[in-house]
């Protein structure tokens, strides 16, 4: 399939796919989280370009304002925000990259009627495009942070969260880790450099509870280039293909990798994890074949 271009076989809104990921605690769910790149309007002009081989795929198709119910929002835009109410049926913690501040805003209406709260932004992150939302019947807000990287502006950056089960406080201590990395080894050194740090200060802090730290986004690499950055405390979760970079190559550029603290579990523990699936919406799973099957084809 050398020279393939997805083109109409794309048939989705945004040229990532989300990411599913169910934090596992003694072998059972307890927390689901999705991470998603929504494709922000203002960089429609990549699509275009045709590098990814999408400028003749639903993303372009409805890439207009004449129909659209909301002012501010292209048609593409709204298929976004019902495409994320759709993964608050299915995710407690859902992160975004990419989202303009119409689209956040517009997601924070509807989801708020159905007890979901997004995560407050640090001071001179307002703007940022990298956003998180959680259900308030399922997780609560301890504390957040974000971090923005080296001349990325709101573009990219990170944000950590840390969240406790509603009504179980004692329970395992979930943080999750959004971020929107730029493109080279500087910006994956930035981020391992971040969430390190953070785990660090974690593991130092007094009576810790149990705690597992997912970092997950759309890292602009390949997950073996992410974990070689991140270093040998974290374990990667293996996923599927969700992208179709400049080269127009299918690739894992979303991706998870997650650490616990404490780092040893000691014998008779409840053992924790995290593991990956297709969310079951819309047409993202024949999206997930689509691109396996032309990985596989160019491996021929």
């Amino acid at each position: 399939m050398q020279g393939f271009k997805v083109q109409e076989k794309w048939q989705f809104c945004s040229d990532h796919l989300p990411l599913g990921l169910t934090v596992e605690h003694g072998g059972q769910p307890l927390v689901r989280m999705v991470s998603w790149n929504v494709l922000n309007t203002a960089y429609m002009r990549w699509i275009y370009k045709d590098e990814q081989g999408m400028s003749r795929s639903r993303i372009t198709e409805l890439d207009k304002t004449e129909g659209s119910k909301t002012r501010g929002l292209t048609l593409r835009d709204e298929e976004v925000v019902q495409t994320v109410l759709a993964l608050a049926q299915l995710y407690h913690i859902i992160g975004l990259q990419e989202s303009s501040v119409a689209v956040s805003k517009r997601v924070a209406e509807l989801l708020a009627t159905e007890g979901w709260m997004q995560v407050p932004q640090v001071t001179g992150m307002d703007k940022s495009q990298i956003v998180t939302f959680y259900n308030t019947n399922i997780v609560k807000v301890v504390n957040a942070t974000g971090i923005q990287y080296a001349k990325q502006g709101d573009s990219k950056g990170i944000q950590l969260t840390h969240f406790e089960l509603v009504g179980n406080e004692d329970a395992l201590q979930v943080h999750f880790v959004n971020t929107h990395v730029p493109f080279g080894a500087a910006g994956r050194d930035e981020l391992a450099a971040a969430v390190n740090k953070y785990k660090y200060r974690r593991s130092k802090t007094e009576n810790v509870k149990k705690t597992v730290i997912v970092t997950v986004g759309d890292t602009n690499a390949d997950s073996a280039n992410v974990g070689e950055a991140l270093g040998p405390d974290w374990t990667h979760v293996e996923s599927y293909l969700s992208h179709v970079n400049a080269r127009n190559q299918p690739v894992d550029y979303d991706c998870a990798h997650f650490t616990l603290v404490p780092l040893e579990e000691s014998e008779g523990e409840t053992k924790t994890g995290v593991v990956a699936a297709v969310p079951e919406i819309g047409p993202v799973k024949e999206m997930v074949e689509l691109l396996t099957g032309w990985k596989k084809n160019l491996k021929k």
